[in-house]
């Protein structure tokens, strides 16, 4: 699933945010060192991908926070309107968090750290 970066880089432009999307940067990267990035660079990670989950809850992997997106059937433009109006209602909480978006919903959990 692709969300639009542009359209995203745009509505996060008002809001202070920088997005740096990985696969452009490095085709290929493995998830741990996706991972291993958004912490060193102490951000929240937004993906699609549910692999994820398993390396921040089974196998126990620190990280500073993701969100899966989780956006089926929705156009590109309205999957960055809901993925901006989630960041920018919940934000606060996304640090340190385990957050699963959906189209009209959002679960925010705190994960669980080695």
């Amino acid at each position: 699933m692709k969300v639009s970066t542009v359209r995203l880089s745009n509505a996060y432009a008002s809001m202070a945010i920088r997005l740096r999307t990985l696969p452009r940067c490095r085709p290929g990267i493995m998830d741990e060192v996706v991972l291993m990035e958004s912490r060193i660079s102490a951000s929240v990670l937004i993906t699609a991908d549910k692999d994820f989950g398993e390396l921040v809850f089974r196998q126990r992997q620190a990280s500073t926070g993701v969100m899966l997106i989780r956006l089926w059937g929705l156009t590109p433009a309205m999957k960055a309107a809901v993925v901006s109006g989630a960041i920018q209602e919940h934000g606060q909480e996304l640090p340190g968090a385990f957050a699963v978006l959906s189209p009209g919903n959002i679960r925010i959990r705190r994960e669980v750290q080695p």
